[in-house]
């Protein structure tokens, strides 16, 4: 959890000066990185879902929404960075 706040913060840091701007672009960014994000969550939630079922791996509610809030900031944060450049 740590290190997706600190990489929240890095890529806060980076994007600001391009979301700082309420324009059509940085609404394109955050609309395609949302959708990137929820299709990114839903292939966690069937590898996590699978992978319990099999028997790979057993964890706590706790430890799987941990694992799943870092995932999703992380994913979040690095398609805006990657759509912002590519914008």
């Amino acid at each position: 959890m740590w290190g997706a706040l600190s990489f929240l913060s890095f890529a806060q840091g980076y994007l600001y000066p391009q979301f700082e701007q309420k324009d059509e672009r940085a609404q394109l960014i955050r609309q395609k990185g949302m959708q990137y994000s929820m299709i990114a969550l839903s292939v966690y939630f069937l590898v996590l879902i699978f992978g319990m079922q099999l028997g790979f791996f057993t964890l706590a509610a706790f430890d799987i929404l941990r694992i799943l809030v870092s995932l999703q900031i992380i994913t979040l944060f690095s398609s805006w960075m990657i759509l912002s450049k590519k914008f």
